[in-house]
């Protein structure tokens, strides 16, 4: 397959249950999930064609999908406390300045951005092993390029840091080549197309670890440092994740990143606004007909049909219980993608987010003072009963309010380990059939994943390669351009 230029579907699709104004046809888009892709759908093609009759289906009670912050009332915090009310990122936390789809969401909606914490803490980075620091940086009148210089001395100054930052600014510069496409409305069917304009085979085809390796970089680096990014980020390893799903987490090291004031979910909210959303809603069947789609739906009990021209996935169809009816199995290769499988049922998967108000013992960290540990820490494989640990606020002189990530269920005797009190503890697990893509190497032969099987459009296919807020909006954009181009030109 090639890259091209959006192809029509034929006439028959659009029948006489469309809506007809001044001869133009007004064609009836259905989206099930309101999460980022979803979103990006509704909000692309809105711009493209304004007439489009748009609804998207939600199962759960909020827009965002995995883009979801949860307002904490430290009802029990201390009169010196400088907050009582914050809000915290459980999903999709941070974005990049590079990307564009988000960046340009924030000017055009007029939303705030979270300014960086200041916070006394004499350390921001660490790495910690469970037992000793693998790498600590301290804050230090010298400046930061003391701790550029620590960072080089521990990993390599012709094999380490710099090195693999240049790696990833390469790789970045060749996958932002995606927004020059998208705005030449070039699109792309599968994932392989889109890998192989981008330049980037070599990133998909073998894992971080086996890829940096081959370009010299320091082992010790390549498994502290970019093994706690991935497994902060995706829950996987250095030497099980394919080089590209690493190097999304290396773009946050050479870029600046951001969230936004009240919960990232705000970008998608402003995104819907313009189109009929039912929350709280369940797609239960989809039907092929003669030159539509029919939509089953349920919610509070009661069940009824909906008439599409066009339908689009925006959901992981892993463990999806939606049944499609009428259509050609031989014309309609799914290719579910593959999700982190952590614990809970064959149904879901509960990855957990732990959130402690209380008085970290700085003991644990073989640390003297709780101003002594690092705001942000990462840990290698096995090291720790948490992935990753981030202060996210500093309440007093000494306590704190903490997020930790983690692979299993913190047990209050890990809890209680890492504090010297708590006064308040949160716990989130994600319930999802698909919350974190397994991105595992593939060869480039079997990176024919269809984002259109069968008159669907299926956004979700491209989390086979990434999964990130921005790499949903440039899959919804794709494919809002491709419907957008479809029937631009339809007049009866």
């Amino acid at each position: 397959m090639h890259w091209t230029f959006l192809f029509t579907l034929q006439s028959s699709v659009f029948a006489n249950h469309q809506q007809v104004v001044d001869n133009e046809v007004i064609p009836r888009v259905g989206i099930i999930g309101s999460g980022a892709a979803g979103s990006s759908v509704a909000y692309f093609l809105k711009k493209q064609y304004p007439n489009v009759n748009i609804e998207i289906f939600e199962r759960s009670n909020r827009i965002g999908g995995r883009a979801y912050a949860i307002p904490l009332n430290l009802t029990t915090c201390s009169p010196q406390c400088e907050n009582k009310f914050i809000n915290v990122e459980m999903g999709g936390s941070i974005f990049a300045k590079s990307n564009q789809h988000m960046m340009n969401s924030i000017i055009e909606f007029k939303l705030e951005l979270n300014q960086p914490e200041q916070m006394d803490q004499e350390s921001q980075f660490g790495i910690w092993n469970g037992t000793l620091w693998n790498f600590y940086e301290k804050q230090s009148r010298l400046g930061k390029w003391f701790n550029s210089l620590k960072l080089l001395w521990k990993y390599g100054f012709l094999n380490g840091p710099i090195q693999a930052g240049k790696i990833s600014k390469e790789i970045a510069t060749k996958f932002n080549q995606i927004y020059s496409f998208l705005d030449d409305r070039l699109t792309w069917t599968n994932s392989n197309d889109m890998i192989n304009h981008l330049g980037l085979e070599d990133q998909v085809t073998q894992t971080c670890k086996h890829y940096m390796l081959s370009k010299g970089i320091n082992e010790q680096f390549i498994d502290d440092m970019l093994g706690g990014i991935t497994r902060n980020i995706y829950l996987t390893d250095v030497d099980m994740i394919h080089s590209f799903g690493c190097q999304i987490g290396m773009f946050a090291s050479v870029d600046e990143v951001y969230s936004v004031v009240g919960g990232n979910h705000k970008v998608f909210e402003n995104m819907l606004k313009d189109s009929t959303i039912s929350l709280d809603t369940t797609v239960i069947s989809i039907t092929k007909q003669h030159s539509s789609y029919l939509v089953e739906v349920e919610s509070d009990g009661s069940k009824k049909s909906i008439e599409f021209d066009h339908v689009v996935l925006a959901a992981p169809l892993t463990d999806s219980k939606i049944e499609f009816v009428g259509f050609d199995s031989s014309q309609f290769p799914i290719h579910p993608v593959t999700y982190v499988k952590l614990y809970g049922n064959s149904f879901h998967t509960l990855i957990p987010v732990t959130l402690v108000y209380g008085q970290l013992d700085p003991t644990y960290f073989a640390l003297s003072k709780v101003s002594e540990i690092p705001m942000n820490i990462l840990t290698p494989k096995g090291a720790s009963p948490f992935n990753c640990m981030a202060i996210k606020a500093k309440l007093n002189a000494t306590h704190t309010l903490v997020k930790f990530f983690s692979t299993a269920p913190l047990t209050d005797s890990d809890l209680d380990s890492i504090h010297v009190s708590r006064i308040q503890t949160w716990t989130h697990s994600w319930d999802l059939p698909g919350s974190y893509p397994l991105l595992t190497p593939l060869p480039v032969n079997e990176w024919e994943l269809s984002n259109y099987l069968d008159g669907l459009w299926y956004a979700n296919s491209f989390e086979r390669w990434v999964s990130t807020m921005e790499t949903e909006t440039i899959a919804g954009r794709n494919i809002a351009i491709r419907l957008a181009e479809s029937f631009s030109s339809k007049t009866i």
